[in-house]
């Protein structure tokens, strides 16, 4: 049997649209020092330049940040490339896959069918998908909510098998159907991308309409948002980002089928204009605001279509999102009228760390820039550390192997991580606050996420 106290330590490596999903737990864990934030007017545009300048020298990030407040722009910065291959640099009109930050526009859209009188929060699915399980005690509110129990597609250990390849409704919906119910409908909250892949298909029923046509009617459209739209494969020659991941050099990573992700994931957008339609959302122009209210958490971090950060009093809302190698946040703070957004296609550090800076940039508070030393380790050094190691209380063992001078981790039946060396048997992976200290005469290494550790043997 499984130690449970070792399952909360898996979370951060399981396959979500970045592999392939959204991570709530890092949009969580961003805002937890913002208790009593005040933001000011304006900020400190240059040393926030300086700040992104380096993340971009030394390839830790790329992509786009906005700003706004009181409705208006007052910081953007575009860092490194929107393809790589072809030495196209990214600009404010680069459009990224946005991820989960998708099903906040088909909550948004759900609302609005339920304005139109064409659904309701208490309508059970089973009309829509009499075949999947609960269907008869599974409301649409819960799908919002991400309490219906269905499980997530996108956790199954063969996605990253099929993700690039084409599906049709009734492959999904098979999809769906085969990972079954975690448990019973609003008996808890479970984020789940299958919530929101029926969602997008409830909305081509009522509608009678694809999902593409009713985001750019109901959002889009009457939104002036000019750089968005429901995505297809990538094209850059329309300035639209591929995604990248850092290898030695950035690496173009694989697309994963927007048919596949639909409303749970496969918008492409700009920081620019998630902020619009954020803001108008907040000002009720989209739907109304006691639909907004609908939308936000109640008794936890899991609302319809918003997360609520977990910091004291401070009224603030977002949502973020990962799909490939992109990733995607945005924050909206009523009371001060502050919204910000990220819209990234690279990203070689923990992105928490991008968000607290930004907050304290907003807020005129002190933020470093940081120092990047480059530690050159020859590569039949890393042999050292190769092999698996296996911890008998552990429900994973660590393989460690290496591609040319990268050293790898990658738990069982998980995705490879690229480990970076942070000093001597020391490596990180600093996505995931991961840190893995090697004593190869001993055959052990030491695995820390945060302040968690565990020792493994090497076998």
């Amino acid at each position: 049997m499984k130690n449970n106290k070792y399952q909360t330590l898996l979370k951060p490596f399981n396959y979500t649209f970045k592999k392939f999903t959204m991570k709530k737990i890092l949009f969580i864990a961003a805002f937890g020092f913002l208790s009593q934030v005040l933001f000011s007017q304006s900020i400190n545009s240059e040393k926030l330049d300086s700040y992104f300048d380096v993340l971009g020298k030394n390839n830790k990030f790329m992509g786009t940040v906005a700003i706004n407040k009181n409705g208006k722009e007052i910081y953007q910065k575009s860092i490194g490339f929107a393809d790589v291959q072809n030495n196209l640099k990214a600009n404010s009109n680069t459009k990224y896959r946005i991820g989960s930050v998708s099903k906040t526009f088909t909550a948004t859209l759900i609302f609005k069918a339920i304005e139109e009188n064409k659904l309701s929060l208490e309508d059970n699915i089973i009309k829509f998908f009499p075949s999947i399980k609960n269907a008869d005690k599974i409301t649409i509110g819960q799908l919002l909510s991400h309490r219906s129990g269905i499980g997530n597609f996108t956790s199954d250990d063969t996605f990253t098998q099929w993700r690039t390849s084409p599906r049709t409704k009734k492959e999904m919906l098979d999809i769906i159907k085969a990972a079954g119910s975690n448990f019973s409908p609003d008996s808890t909250a479970q984020y789940s991308n299958s919530n929101y892949v029926l969602l997008t298909y409830i909305l081509e029923d009522v509608y009678k309409q694809p999902f593409d046509k009713i985001l750019n009617k109901k959002i889009i459209k009457k939104g002036g948002l000019k750089n968005t739209h429901n995505g297809k494969k990538i094209n850059p020659a329309k300035n639209e980002a591929n995604s990248y991941i850092f290898r030695e050099n950035w690496i173009k990573d694989a697309e994963t089928e927007a048919s596949i992700s639909l409303g749970a994931g496969a918008i492409v957008s700009t920081a620019k204009d998630v902020n619009t339609f954020i803001e108008a959302l907040f000002r009720g122009e989209v739907i109304s605001l006691e639909n907004l209210e609908l939308m936000k958490p109640k008794g936890g971090n899991i609302g319809m279509g918003l997360l609520l950060p977990p910091y004291n009093n401070k009224s603030g809302f977002g949502h973020n999102g990962s799909i490939d190698a992109f990733t995607s946040f945005f924050a909206h703070f009523p009371k001060d009228n502050v919204t910000y957004s990220i819209t990234s296609n690279g990203s070689n550090m923990n992105m928490n760390s991008i968000n607290e800076t930004i907050i304290k940039a907003i807020n005129n508070e002190a933020f470093e820039i940081p120092v990047f030393n480059t530690i050159n380790i020859a590569t039949e050094s890393l042999d050292q550390y190769l092999g698996t190691y296996v911890n008998e209380n552990a429900p994973f063992n660590l393989i460690i192997t290496r591609i040319g001078n990268t050293l790898q981790v990658q738990p069982t039946n998980q995705p490879v991580f690229d480990l970076t060396v942070k000093e001597l048997h020391t490596y990180v992976y600093e996505k995931r606050n991961v840190v893995i200290q090697f004593n190869p005469e001993k055959n052990t290494l030491n695995f820390q996420m945060g302040e968690r550790n565990m020792d493994f043997t090497r076998e």
